[in-house]
């Protein structure tokens, strides 16, 4: 899920409201007031669902920021919504893919936390070493995640090459077997042959119940009389 200006706004707020124990009982804003986006009350608990198996500091903020502020929120848990379908598909058709992107969403979302609690540190506060610490951490986990995405991918890329590869020689093969060739033409004008005959078939048919249909409307003579 991609770092952007509204998605470090919300998690500015999330922090900002989580840690606010001073006006704790009176909400910032109105409920929702129609400008977040929409969210299916079935994908909102599947998200709450994954947040608390991969994410749960996260899920913890989000609990907090729904009661006070409801358009935020809902901006919230649409995005991590998004993320949540894109790493399913990903499950579904590449597991060890899967895996990866996860733990790079994770670290993502973690490193966005820190940086937006850092951000809040007010005057000459300057960052303890062990939030430094925990930063490089961090940023060494997302470099590490990197390396695995790219080793990750040069091993489908080999095996992508070593496919086309062997299609290649097959082709160069085929290109140089006339038994094969032969083959293939009997086997096409046979297809050929095929389709003539069941054209040939229908189209007697058709004549054949037209013949029927003139005969039924000819008309009918009676007895000649004295």
């Amino acid at each position: 899920m991609k770092a952007t200006l509204a998605n470090g706004i919300i998690v500015l707020s999330v922090i900002a409201l989580a840690s606010d124990s001073a006006t704790a009982q009176k909400p910032l804003v109105e409920p929702n007031d129609g400008t977040a986006p929409k969210i299916e009350r079935a994908a909102e608990q599947a998200s709450t669902t994954f947040l608390k198996q991969h994410h749960p500091e996260l899920a913890r903020l989000l609990v907090a920021l729904e009661s006070r502020d409801r358009s935020a929120y809902q901006s919230a848990i649409s995005d991590v919504d998004k993320a949540r379908r894109r790493l399913e598909r990903l499950e579904d058709r590449q597991p060890e893919y899967w895996q990866n992107q996860l733990e790079k969403w994770k670290i993502d979302s973690r490193i966005r936390l820190l940086l937006a609690r850092l951000t809040m540190i007010t005057g000459d506060v300057s960052v303890s070493p062990t939030e430094r610490e925990e930063l490089a951490r961090l940023l060494k986990q997302r470099r590490e995640n990197r390396l695995q995405t790219l080793e990750y991918q040069e091993k489908q890329t080999v095996e992508r090459l070593r496919r086309l590869e062997q299609q290649v020689e097959n082709a160069a093969n085929e290109v140089g077997d006339t038994a094969g060739l032969e083959r293939e033409v009997d086997s096409v004008l046979r297809s050929v042959a095929k389709k003539r005959s069941n054209s040939g078939s229908k189209e007697k048919s058709k004549k054949k119940s037209k013949a029927g249909r003139v005969v039924d409307a000819s008309p009918k003579t009676g007895p000649a009389g004295d």
